[in-house]
C-alpha cells in the first residue's frame, strides 16, 4: 500500500513539474511576442510620423510648384526670347529658341533627379526590429548548435 501512494505522489509531482514548465514557457513566449509587438508598434509610429511629415512637405511643395512654376516658366521664356531676338537671327531667334533651350534644361534636370530617386534611402525603416530579429536568429542558431 505504501508503494502505491509513493508512486502516485511521484507521478503527481512529475505532472505538476511539467505543467509548471509549460506555463513558464507560455509566459516567456507571450512576453517575447509582446515585446516584439511593442517594438514594432513604436517603430511603426516613428515611420508613420516621418512619412506624414514628408507627405505634408510634398503636398505643400506640389501646390506651390503647381501654381508658381508655370508662371515663372512663361515669364522666363518671354524674357529669354526677347534676348534671343536681339542677339540672333534665324528660326531659333525669339521664344522658339528660348522654349527649346529651357525644355532641354528641364529634361536634363528631370533625368538627374529620376536617377537620384531610384537610389536606396539613407536610413532604412524598422532598423531596430531587423537588428533584434538578427540577434534572435543568431541566439537560436547558437542554442540549436549547443543543444545538439
Amino acid at each position: 500500500m505504501l508503494s502505491r501512494t509513493s508512486k502516485a505522489s511521484s507521478e503527481i509531482q512529475e505532472s505538476t513539474g511539467l505543467k509548471d514548465e509549460i506555463t513558464s514557457f507560455a509566459k516567456s513566449a507571450g512576453n517575447y511576442a509582446s515585446a516584439r509587438a511593442e517594438l514594432l508598434a513604436i517603430e511603426g509610429h516613428e515611420a508613420a510620423d516621418a512619412i506624414k511629415k514628408k507627405m505634408a512637405c510634398l503636398v505643400i511643395a506640389g501646390l506651390a510648384l503647381l501654381f508658381g512654376y508655370p508662371i515663372l516658366l512663361v515669364t522666363g521664356i518671354h524674357f529669354l526670347g526677347q534676348f534671343f531676338r536681339q542677339q540672333f537671327t534665324g528660326p531659333l531667334a525669339g521664344w522658339t529658341g528660348a522654349a527649346l533651350l529651357i525644355g532641354c534644361l528641364h529634361l536634363i534636370v528631370g533625368i538627374f533627379f529620376l536617377t537620384k530617386s531610384r537610389k536606396c534611402p539613407g536610413t532604412p525603416l524598422f532598423e531596430l526590429t531587423r537588428s533584434e530579429w538578427k540577434k534572435d536568429q543568431q541566439w537560436l542558431s547558437k542554442k540549436t548548435t549547443s543543444g545538439n
